[in-house]
C-alpha cells in the first residue's frame, strides 16, 4: 500500500529525518553516476534569498567533493538511496 503525502507532509518528514541524522555520515549508493560512493552528511537549509525569500525549507547533502541542494521530495528520494557509513 502506497502512502500519499502532500508537500507539507513530505517537508515535515524530511525535516524529521534530517534532524535525526544530525552528525551522522552516509554513503550514496544510488544511480547518479557522479554521486555513487560519495560520503557526506545532511543538513537543513532555509531559503534566505534577499531578493525573493520564501518559506521553503531545502536540504543539503555535503559530500567530500561537492554538495547538492534538494527539495523535500528530492531529499526523501536521495536519502532512500543512502546507507549509514
Amino acid at each position: 500500500m502506497e502512502i500519499i503525502m502532500d508537500q507539507f507532509e513530505k517537508e515535515q518528514l524530511a525535516i524529521s529525518i534530517c534532524r535525526n541524522c544530525k552528525d551522522k555520515t552516509f554513503i550514496y549508493k544510488g544511480a547518479v553516476k557522479d554521486w555513487i560512493n560519495q560520503i557526506g552528511s545532511f543538513s537543513i537549509v532555509y531559503d534566505e534569498n534577499c531578493c525573493g525569500a520564501t518559506q521553503n525549507v531545502l536540504f543539503c547533502f555535503t559530500g567530500q567533493d561537492a554538495s547538492i541542494l534538494l527539495t523535500a521530495e528530492a531529499f526523501l528520494d536521495f536519502f532512500d538511496q543512502c546507507e549509514p557509513k
